[in-house]
């Protein structure tokens, strides 16, 4: 299964794609996913990638929710809130 994640984030790579992956360290260990997830990062950085990692691992979310992450939010019927996540100290409200 590793090998077919590093094979869609370097495929879409090339393409003018959105990656959404859903919950990627139900299949591999989180030993094998943090370089994987390093990758991600990196090419988003450098304008290469769009992704969408959606998670509830904490590990997972603590690597990149402060320097890419957005918090989506929705309460009974009403329309979904997306806040950006920050850290304790921020004064935005981005």
């Amino acid at each position: 299964m590793l090998i077919a994640l590093y094979a869609l984030i370097f495929y879409a790579r090339s393409e003018d794609y959105t990656l959404c992956i859903d919950e990627p360290q139900s299949f591999v260990t989180l030993a094998e996913i943090q370089p994987w997830l390093m990758l991600i990062e990196k090419f988003c950085d450098d304008g290469e990638l769009q992704t969408l990692v959606i998670s509830h691992h904490p590990e997972v979310i603590d690597y990149l929710a402060l320097s890419c992450g957005n918090y989506f939010s929705r309460q009974d019927h009403t329309p979904t809130q997306v806040k950006r996540v920050k850290t304790e100290n921020s004064d935005s409200d981005n």
